[in-house]
C-alpha cells in the first residue's frame, strides 16, 4: 500500500520510548506485488519464533553486540481508522488495485459512499479503455460494471472497473444497480 519493498521484525531492549530500544537482531522479508496486509501479517508471524530463540541465544552467550535504532530508518505505520479505508480515486488505478487487495481477508474493508449510504466493493479490475475525468466520478459501464474515473498513471492509464459490492448488511448487489453515470464517489 505504501509501496515500500521490504517490512521486518525487530527484537529489541525495553525503553522508555516505544520501538527505541537497542536492537538485538533483526530480520526482513521482501513484499511481494500482489501481498496483502493478511499474508504480510503471517509472513511476520512465522519469523516470530526464530527470531526470538536466536535473541535469548545470543544474550544467553553473552553476545552483546547491541545496536542503537535509528527510527528515521524506518517507516511506521499506524493502526488504520474506518476513515483510512475509504476509497481515494484521485490515487490512480494500480494504486486503488493494491489498496483493495491489502485490505481484504474474508470480506473487504474498503468502500465507497454512494448517496450517504456505504458500500464495500468485492474486486475492481483495471479496463481495458481509459477512463477520463473527475477522479471518483462514475463515467460508464462496460459489461455490467460500472466505470470509475481515477488519476492517470505514469504509462498514461486511468479508471477501474465495479462490479459487484457488499451492502452494510453484507448482502452482494450489483454495483450498476447503485451507481450511475455522473456520480461522485
Amino acid at each position: 500500500m505504501h509501496n515500500e519493498r521490504y517490512s521486518g521484525v525487530t527484537v529489541h531492549r525495553m525503553s522508555e520510548q516505544m520501538d527505541t530500544g537497542e536492537v538485538v537482531i533483526q530480520r526482513s522479508i521482501s513484499i511481494s506485488p500482489d501481498e496483502t496486509a493478511w499474508s504480510l501479517k503471517y509472513k511476520h508471524l512465522d519469523l516470530y519464533p526464530d527470531l526470538l530463540l536466536n535473541a535469548i541465544n545470543l544474550i544467553g552467550i553473552g553476545n552483546m553486540n547491541f545496536t542503537q535504532y535509528d527510527s528515521s530508518a524506518y517507516h511506521r505505520f499506524h493502526a488504520l481508522n474506518h476513515s483510512d479505508y475509504q476509497y481515494d480515486f484521485s490515487q490512480d488505478q494500480f494504486y486503488l488495485k493494491r489498496f483493495i487487495r491489502a485490505t481484504t481477508d474474508d470480506k473487504p474493508k474498503g468502500y465507497i459512499i454512494v448517496k450517504n449510504t456505504t458500500f464495500y466493493p468485492m474486486s475492481i479490475e483495471l479496463p481495458e479503455v481509459n477512463f477520463r475525468g473527475i477522479p471518483g466520478r462514475v463515467i460508464g459501464r462496460i459489461e455490467g460494471a460500472i466505470g470509475v474515473a481515477t488519476n492517470t498513471d505514469e504509462s498514461g492509464r486511468s479508471g477501474v472497473l465495479v462490479d459487484k459490492c457488499y451492502d452494510v448488511n453484507g448482502n452482494i448487489v450489483a454495483a450498476a444497480s447503485i451507481l450511475e453515470t455522473g456520480n461522485q464517489l
